[in-house]
This record gives structure tokens, C-alpha cells and sequence, in this order.
């Protein structure tokens, strides 16, 4: 197949450009126009595959190892944290959800009216992360939250363990509270 050179439209030179260097034949190229034609065209195809292997080995390659290497992280301790209307409880368990130790306003020594005061809140926080501190290897361990349920004190707490030592291991924050689409009647309000 011999490409003839009476080419002027851009066009028609995109096509010729699409050929690959298997459909060209030097051989019968005798035409010096011809053969500069061809060079260029060569020079061109190899140019465009050069920048396809380019465009893959780069940022793009780095992307899909970095994805395939990307594994799903696994909660070595999972913290959960349940807010009641005076009370807070607070679970510490392992990755198969064994529940390893709990902590709650009246474990740590707060009594009746005192359990709901803001203070409370903060120690029991604060004996959770002293304990999670005391376990060994904490440092190269991945740490889950979990929430549920509303209370005024709940932005406070979750800024003592944003502010803890380790601030690092806590991988995922999730609300797990349950909001109802108008399902149970709520309870009467008391009268002000």
C-alpha cells in the first residue's frame, strides 16, 4: 500500500496520520516528498505513542497502584460512645466486638443529680482515653467511633479525644443514631 502525496487539506492529512507504521511501505516510496511524508508521519505515530505510554506511566499509573494498593482498614479497637439524656456510656471494644471494658458517669464516681453536669461527661472521657493510653502497641493501632444519640455535652467530648495524644489512630468518626421517619409517638413534653 503506497500513500500517494497530493495532500493539502488538514483533514485528509489526520487520516494519513491514523495509519499505522505496519501499513506503510518505504520500498516503493521513490517520491523525495513521499519519503519526508512518511518520515513525518513515522515520527508522528511513534511521537503519539511515546506520549499514551507517557500518560500511563506518570501521576495516572501512580493513581491505580496507589488504589490497588489501598487496602480497607480494620479497627483494632472500636470506641463507642452513647449519649442519654443525663448519662453518657462509654464501650471499648475489640475488632470482633467483644466489649473489653465500659465506662458511664456512675462507674467513674458521680452520683443521681450530678451524672448529667457537663464535668462528669469530661472525666468519663478522659478515663477512657487513660485506659485506651495503658493498652500495649496503642500507637500502631487503627481506632473506630462510633455515636449515637444527642446531648448538649457531645461536641466537648469529641474534642477531648480530637485533642488526645491519639488524635492519630482514630481513623473514622461514624453516627450511628437513629433518627425516626415519624415512626413511634414521641413522649408528652413535660408542662413550663
Amino acid at each position: 500500500m503506497v500513500i500517494e502525496l497530493e495532500v493539502k487539506d488538514q483533514k485528509e492529512r489526520k487520516k494519513y496520520m491514523e495509519f499505522k507504521l505496519n501499513n506503510l511501505i518505504y520500498s516503493n516510496s521513490k517520491n523525495k516528498y513521499q519519503k519526508l511524508f512518511l518520515k513525518k508521519n513515522n515520527y508522528l505515530i511513534s511521537y503519539l505513542e511515546n506520549l499514551r505510554l507517557n500518560s500511563i506511566n506518570s501521576k495516572n499509573l501512580k493513581k491505580f497502584k496507589s488504589l490497588k494498593k489501598r487496602k480497607e482498614l480494620v479497627a483494632d479497637y472500636i470506641i463507642s460512645i452513647c449519649f442519654t439524656k443525663y448519662n453518657i456510656r462509654v464501650h471499648i471494644s475489640n475488632n470482633q466486638g467483644n466489649v473489653i471494658k465500659t465506662f458511664t458517669s456512675g462507674t467513674v464516681g458521680f452520683k443521681k443529680s450530678q451524672r448529667k453536669k457537663v464535668f462528669s461527661h469530661r472525666s468519663v472521657a478522659l478515663e477512657a482515653l487513660d485506659f485506651l493510653r495503658n493498652i500495649k502497641d496503642i500507637k500502631n493501632s487503627n481506632l473506630f467511633i462510633r455515636l449515637k444519640g444527642f446531648n448538649k455535652n457531645r461536641m466537648s467530648i469529641l474534642r477531648i479525644f480530637s485533642k488526645s495524644n491519639l488524635r492519630y489512630n482514630f481513623k473514622s468518626i461514624v453516627d450511628i443514631s437513629s433518627i425516626p421517619f415519624n415512626g413511634c409517638r414521641s413522649k408528652r413534653l413535660p408542662r413550663k
